[in-house]
């Protein structure tokens, strides 16, 4: 991984960094909580960033991912997994990449807004899908708040 939090991290910041060439740019190991992960770009990985499911009675919640750019990510841009609840997610790019770029499984109380997908790669830029606890209880993503997320063909300047 390029970057990842251990567990039990709180209020971590993971800001301006670039990552390259890595099988995953960012990875969130479970339980860490209210951290910001921003204006990072994460290029060559398989996932830009993961979000480690719900396990052992513990997730990661209200974390912020804001400005990050994810180039090209084969296995997805963002991926928030079972009981990873109440994540600002905004303002994200992906470039390329698979689509969806963004992956809510299992996780509620979300907001995904005015993130961004640009280049080759599709139309559906976040999904959301059930999944299972470790316990085997079904995890379905209830009351996440997604709007105003757009793709293009065209990427800007990075």
């Amino acid at each position: 991984d390029g970057i990842e939090t251990v567990g039990s991290s709180t209020r971590t910041t993971v800001v301006g960094n670039t990552i390259r060439d890595t099988r995953t740019g960012i990875y969130l190991e479970h339980s860490t909580h209210d951290s910001l992960f921003a204006n990072n770009r994460v290029a060559g990985a398989r996932t830009g960033i993961n979000v480690e499911w719900w396990h052992d009675g513990q997730g990661s919640t209200r974390n912020t991912f804001t400005s990050n750019r994810v180039v090209s990510a084969a296995g997805g841009g963002l991926f928030v997994d079972v009981g990873d609840d109440g994540n600002q997610i905004v303002g994200n790019t992906f470039v390329g990449g698979a689509r969806p770029a963004s992956v809510l499984q299992g996780t509620s109380d979300n907001v995904v807004r005015q993130n961004r997908g640009c280049g080759p790669g599709g139309e559906e830029l976040v999904h959301e899908q059930s999944a299972y606890y470790d316990s085997g209880a079904r995890a379905a993503p209830r009351r996440n708040r997604v709007s105003g997320n757009s793709t293009s063909s065209s990427c800007g300047a990075p």
